[in-house]
């Protein structure tokens, strides 16, 4: 509730928030979640770092990990130790670092320091592309319109 009500604000006017998802609750400290009929998809909450009640998440396919994800976020070790175990990570990052958005450089170190690296690490939530800083080579900026692959699919295998 604290999401639609608090995070979907800024949507209301183009869209209701019960119109925008099927919402479920997905308590960090609890089960994973199943998000398709076939239990495929499940997700796992993160909590993160902001003012308003904020997550992330761990997406696991089949229940493999495929992807962590955090937007609107400060950096703290415990959101980034948990997301960074995915193959596949998205993260919030700014020029500036703020107690509500982690910065380039705190997200650069952060990678920099972990003995197991995940094996793509895309930063979103910078604003416009020029306000694109990072110097990293390991940060990818996540563009709209791209795609990315989140697992390879082995052919023999039923998707």
């Amino acid at each position: 509730e604290p999401l639609k009500v608090h995070r979907m604000d800024e949507m209301t006017s183009q869209l209701d928030p019960d119109d925008a998802a099927d919402w479920l609750i997905c308590d960090p400290d609890g089960d994973l979640v199943c998000l398709d009929d076939v239990n495929n998809f499940k997700l796992q909450a993160v909590e993160s770092q902001h003012d308003l009640p904020c997550y992330g998440f761990l997406l696991y396919y089949k229940d493999e990990l495929i992807l962590g994800f955090s937007a609107d976020s400060g950096f703290t070790t415990k959101l980034y130790d948990r997301i960074f175990e995915a193959p596949t990570v998205v993260v919030d990052g700014r020029t500036p670092s703020s107690r509500w958005h982690a910065s380039f450089n705190e997200i650069s170190t952060y990678l920099e320091s972990r003995e197991k690296k995940p094996g793509a690490v895309y930063v979103t939530g910078y604003g416009t592309a020029a306000e694109y800083t990072a110097e990293d080579a390991a940060l990818t900026p996540l563009r709209r319109g791209h795609y990315y692959t989140l697992r390879a699919v082995d052919s023999q295998e039923a998707v």
